[in-house]
Formats: structure tokens, sequence, C-alpha cells
């Protein structure tokens, strides 16, 4: 009878509506916990993936700028810039210095030196002024 008396007693404790609350409650509350961890590594997975795409483009915007520094030291870059801007030139080498014409515009808005090549376009006109033009 005693095991009848403790298989009862359990029995009563299992068919419990309070038993049966509190399961439904550690469930409940074990299900938000899972939840919210999924969600977060989620977003942590999320959030690695789009580190590792802007990881990328600073690698190429590395790689190009790698590039630019190289260029930037090379020995041609260096001579050109001298030429270019110092105007400077190699031993033995002359430079020709071509001034630019500057046009004078008239009360239209218009250049004079376009008006005049525009009544004048025959190329022979051209060279004709050009070697017996007063200057």
């Amino acid at each position: 009878m005693s095991v009848k008396k403790q298989t009862g007693i359990w029995r009563r404790i299992f068919s419990s509506r309070w038993l049966l609350l509190f399961e439904v409650a550690v469930i409940v509350l074990f299900s938000v916990a899972l939840t919210k961890e999924i969600i977060r590594r989620w977003e942590v997975k999320r959030e690695i993936d789009k580190l590792g795409s802007e990881v990328e483009t600073l690698k190429a915007r590395k790689a190009e700028l790698s590039g630019l520094i190289a260029y930037f030291q090379s020995d041609y870059f260096k001579e050109r810039e001298a030429r270019l801007k110092l105007g400077l030139q190699r031993e033995g080498e002359s430079a020709l210095n071509i001034p630019q014409v500057q046009t004078n515009q008239n009360e239209t808005g218009t250049d004079d030196a376009d008006d005049a090549s525009a009544q004048d376009t025959r190329l022979p006109s051209k060279w004709w002024k050009y070697f017996f033009a007063k200057r």
C-alpha cells in the first residue's frame, strides 16, 4: 500500500494545475530567452558581413592608393612635374616658350579673331596673309 500511496502522491503532484502552470511559465521563459539569443546572433552575423564588405572596399582603396604612391614616387612623374610646373629641362635640351595670343572682345561679346577667321576661311588667302601681311 505504501507503493500505491507514493504513486498516488506523485500522480496528484504531476496532475495538479499549479505544476502545469509552472511548467508553461518555464517553457515561455526559455522560449523568450532562446528567441532573443537567435535574434542577437542574426544581428551579429549581419554586422560581420557588413564589416567584411567594408574591409574589401578598403583593401581595394588601399591598392589604388598604393599604385598612386608608386606613380608619384617614380622618376617619370618627377621629371614630368619638373618640366610642367618648374619649367626645367634636361642638359642639352632647349625649351621653346610660345606666348599665348590674347584676343580682344568687341561690344557684342564675340572675339575679333573669331570674326576675322569666319570671314576669311579659304586656305590660300590665309597663307597669303601669313607671308605678305603687314605686321
